[in-house]
């Protein structure tokens, strides 16, 4: 499973009756929870936020939707702010860097991890369907 860590894109299989399969291995530190929770972000050099809705969260990073395409770009950093769905309406203002860009979805990972890190680990373990462990180990 190693060499296959850093792939970001399908890979074709050959099955034993001869058809050929597309798949794509996802290998992840931390459990990634998948959601829709609105929220905005604050792009470099805008003052202006934008809208958007945040499609996957684990302790290291999220990813989100924004709306209309946005012209971030790699290592650009933006602040997200969004409202945790849990008892407490938990807000979150987090500073991130771009790590990945298609299309209107946007992959980033979080500047300071720690300082949230008791929030986002106690919101992903008792997320509904969160059976999967908190932390898996490669």
């Amino acid at each position: 499973m190693v060499r296959y860590r850093d792939l970001h894109a399908p890979i074709t299989i050959a099955c034993d009756c001869e058809q050929l399969f597309d798949i794509l291995i996802d290998t992840r530190q931390f459990y990634r929870q998948h959601l829709k929770l609105r929220g905005t972000c604050i792009p470099p050099g805008i003052t202006m936020p934008q809208r958007i809705t945040v499609q996957t969260l684990s302790a290291s990073g999220v990813s989100f939707h924004t709306m209309p395409a946005s012209s971030l770009q790699v290592d650009d950093e933006v602040v997200l702010w969004f409202e945790l769905d849990d008892l407490h309406q938990t807000v979150l203002r987090l500073r991130t860097v771009v790590r990945w860009v298609q299309d209107e979805t946007i992959g980033a990972e979080f500047c300071e991890r720690r300082a949230c890190e008791e929030v986002l680990g106690s919101y992903l373990r008792s997320a509904p369907g969160s059976d999967t462990p908190w932390q898996e180990h490669l």
